[in-house]
């Protein structure tokens, strides 16, 4: 039995052609899961997957609308990115400034978020910047609400995965690589005590396997990706050993591929421990027997459902959705405090007085929160203005915000910037994409016109494919004009 303050919400993530979906009750600090299960939608129309998902829910007798979207790792576009600050206000105006010149979208097109992976003595920042395409978000969150679900945030599966294995009890220096196994692919996450510091996804997933799990191939293809993401890693964090690989995945089998691969890597590998998850399980075990035969991870639901209950965390709920759910707020707090007065008022009218100054101070707050929240969606608009604030005290960060106004300015139709560098000697290197190679001439002779930069010259340009369209990667070094700044 739960108390009547407890508090129910469900948590979905759209992955792979199915629904994973577990029902939550928070009740005394605890998470209780009532109910996980998973719906097949592979290849449904949305509206059919409204219906699908609102005749599960009414079917296994969940009564809650709240839902907390978990968009997967395999929907986001992931960059990892240096930039001369470490305040974190300072850090999300730089991205929103320079937001299209790192993905292939404008900012208007996606909703973004940031982790900080590492700061440097130096005032810089290794930052890794998530992205998710808005029309992928809003198609999902009307699925939700053609079901007669209310959406109350967006989380990140890669997050929500860590948050399952996260130790505060890790030490500070200590890095970790947890993999966790799905049906159709594998989340690779190299984590310290407090942070996220690199992930990537690959193609192979428990569905991948044959009959015999421990099947060489398999374990061979598996291995080679686990030592790839460690190689990666290094070269990002050369200073940093990684101490630990976590399996995750069906126990049937994590335990055995861990023994296999315990003498191939140079990290001791261990299989995920589940009853270490703090979660009060109501039925039964944690990994149903469907889930087992079809070798679905549902870690990433019980982390969304840790991460909801916390102030700070990955979230690409759009903004007008943000705005709209703090002016619900704002009238719950009107209506409660509004009702507390007239009894008061039926009592005395001093109290009713006192407590009208105090829901109005209470809704003042609201407002200011609700106006906070609406400057947020106006950053990219005023990023100009800001410009001048974000502090010339700086050297670095003053450079910084003069090349990417620079850039912006000069960056021909049909190119976009997939890295950024400023390193030591204010040399720089830039990399991109161009649909003609004609195209990176022109830029390469835009950026000698430039008085900002010094020996503009052009590395090397390939051709390679982008979603079934041939590009042309690109790379162009720079040394920065001298202007005492």
């Amino acid at each position: 039995m739960f108390s009547k303050a407890q508090e129910e919400f469900i948590v979905l993530e759209p992955k792979d052609g199915i629904l994973k979906i577990a029902v939550i009750a928070r009740s005394s600090g605890r998470l209780h899961v009532l109910d996980i299960f998973f719906i097949p939608v592979l290849d449904q129309p949305p509206d059919a997957v409204s219906r699908l998902l609102r005749q599960f829910l009414r079917d296994r007798g969940v009564r809650t609308k709240k839902v907390i979207l978990v968009m997967p790792r395999s929907s986001l576009i992931i960059r990892y990115l240096t930039l001369p600050s470490e305040r974190p206000h300072e850090i999300r105006e730089m991205l929103a400034l320079g937001l299209h010149q790192y993905i292939p979208y404008e900012a208007h097109e996606v909703s973004f978020d940031f982790q900080v992976a590492e700061s440097r003595e130096d005032g810089f920042s290794k930052v890794i910047l998530f992205c998710v395409l808005e029309s992928v978000v809003s198609e999902q969150m009307a699925i939700c609400e053609q079901a007669g679900l209310d959406v109350a945030d967006v989380l990140c599966s890669t997050e929500a995965s860590w948050k399952c294995v996260e130790d505060k009890e890790q030490g500070q220096g200590d890095v970790r690589l947890f993999v966790d196994m799905d049906a159709r692919s594998t989340d690779i996450i190299a984590f310290s005590r407090h942070q996220i510091k690199f992930t990537r996804a690959i193609g192979t997933g428990a569905r991948s396997r044959t009959e015999d799990m421990l099947s060489y191939k398999f374990v061979e293809q598996l291995l080679g990706e686990i030592k790839f993401s460690m190689d990666t890693f290094s070269k990002e964090f050369p200073t940093v050993v990684i101490s630990e690989v976590i399996l995750a995945g069906s126990e049937e089998y994590t335990q055995e591929i861990a023994l296999a691969l315990q003498n191939q890597l140079s990290a001791k590998v261990t299989p995920l421990d589940l009853k270490r998850l703090p979660m009060v399980w109501s039925r039964g075990s944690p990994m149903s027997a469907e889930f087992k035969e079809k070798g679905i991870s549902f870690l990433s639901l019980v982390g969304a459902a840790q991460l909801s209950g916390e102030t700070e965390m990955l979230s690409f709920l759009p903004g007008h959705r943000r705005v709209e759910l703090s002016r619900k707020e704002a009238e719950k707090e009107m209506f409660f405090g509004g009702g507390m007065l007239l009894v008061a008022s039926l009592s005395i009218a001093l109290y009713f007085g006192v407590n009208l100054f105090w829901t109005g101070h209470r809704l003042k707050a609201v407002e200011r929160k609700v106006s906070e929240i609406e400057a947020e969606t106006r950053v990219a608009e005023e990023a100009l203005e800001k410009l001048e604030i974000i502090g010339t005290n700086v050297r670095n960060k003053s450079i910084m915000l003069d090349m990417l106004r620079e850039l912006h300015q000069r960056t021909p139709s049909g190119v976009k910037l997939t890295q950024l560098l400023l390193e030591e000697g204010d040399a720089v290197k830039i990399r991109g994409l161009a649909v003609k190679n004609h195209i990176v001439s022109e830029y390469l002779t835009k950026l000698e016109e430039s008085e900002l930069f010094n020996k503009v010259e052009f590395v090397f340009s390939q051709r390679k494919q982008v979603d079934r369209q041939e590009v042309f990667d690109f790379q162009i070094t720079a040394l920065l004009a001298r202007r005492g700044i």
